[in-house]
């Protein structure tokens, strides 16, 4: 008998937001044995550069899955709104839109945060919250950069610790501690741009 020719592979990997939805794709793709998948994350940085690896490059991948808009540094846009061009290895790719996420600033339930962000004289985070929470920057800097830190945290007691009572007087004096997606992340990208205004 003659031997089954193996099916070409389909490698996908890129953003954490988008794998889970590449692998559905990949298990519903009819017929099921045109492609051999492989779908792995990584983050958006992780999609956009492996994609972007020349083909005989043993980390390249044939769909590179993003949560954010291509970087200058990564792409030059072509005269259509979807073709770039990879900065460094000139391959030529398509972006195409599948979808919109969006982001959730949460708190664990019954937390210190939780029963601050309830109190009346706080009522959940201002974006300008979001930003002296999230930086790294110094007070100095934010208030050169517009953030009106009376507002944002007027109950600061100068310590140098950014706790849930800088907030309100109601909240408890306890260092607020955030989270968020790495660098490699769109998600981590999109924060910026949205909370930070800036390019990451």
């Amino acid at each position: 008998t003659a031997r089954a020719e193996a099916a070409p592979s389909l490698r996908i990997a890129g953003s954490s937001t988008v794998q889970p939805v590449a692998k559905v794709w990949a298990d519903s793709f009819l017929p099921a044995d045109r492609y051999a998948f492989s779908v792995e994350g990584g983050g958006s940085s992780t999609g956009a550069t492996r994609v972007c690896a020349p083909r005989n490059d043993p980390t390249h991948v044939d769909i590179g899955l993003m949560s954010r808009q291509w970087k200058s540094s990564e792409t030059t846009r072509m005269d259509d709104v979807y073709t770039f061009e990879c900065v460094d290895s000139k391959i030529r790719v398509m972006q195409l839109n599948v979808g919109i996420d969006g982001i959730a600033v949460i708190v664990a339930k019954d937390s210190v945060a939780a029963r601050c962000l309830e109190k009346e004289s706080v009522k959940g985070f201002t974006m300008a919250q979001l930003r002296w929470i999230f930086t790294d920057m110094a007070d100095a800097a934010l208030v050169a950069d517009k953030v009106n830190l009376k507002s944002v945290a007027p109950n600061d007691n100068g310590n140098g610790v950014k706790e849930w009572s800088d907030l309100s007087r109601e909240c408890e004096q306890l260092p607020i501690n955030p989270y968020g997606a790495g660098h490699l992340s769109g998600t981590h990208d999109f924060f910026g741009q949205v909370v930070f205004h800036e390019n990451w």
